[in-house]
């Protein structure tokens, strides 16, 4: 931890103390926060101290990937299948497919909201290294 009195961030609305949370060799915080008494007043027509404080998430993550700070355990993909389609008029029965798919226990389902091509479809779910597509539609 270190106190550094020359510290500004860039928001005008806050009203005492800031911090942030740094990385020495990453441009930019992971967060960052302080007091804003006169914010909430803004809306509510009264005087109301508050202070708080949020995380950049995707930051964090590059952060922890770099350092390899997650456990080898952990699942590196979004879903176990995704459902593609070969026609947006499926979109609804894809993601119906997918909320029946939810209720089973381990199972992580991915349906695209608007459909492209098949070979699209396919290559997002490659690039996202998800293992299986299941393909709905008639050809």
């Amino acid at each position: 931890m270190r106190f550094d009195p020359s510290l500004a961030r860039g928001l005008s609305y806050y009203t005492g103390a800031i911090m942030e949370i740094n990385v020495a060799d990453l441009a930019g915080s992971l967060g960052g926060g302080g007091r804003y008494d006169n914010l909430v007043g803004m809306f509510l027509g009264q005087n109301i101290p508050a202070c708080g404080f949020s995380l950049g998430l995707e930051r964090i993550l590059v952060v922890m990937t770099e350092r390899n700070m997650f456990p080898p355990t952990l699942a590196t993909t979004p879903a176990d299948v995704m459902i593609a389609t070969f026609d947006a008029c499926w979109r609804r029965r894809s993601h119906a497919a997918c909320g029946d798919a939810a209720r089973e226990p381990g199972c992580a389902c991915l349906s695209i909201p608007d459909p492209e091509k098949i070979g699209k479809q396919i290559k997002c779910a490659d690039s996202r290294r998800i293992p299986f597509v299941a393909l709905l539609g008639r050809r």
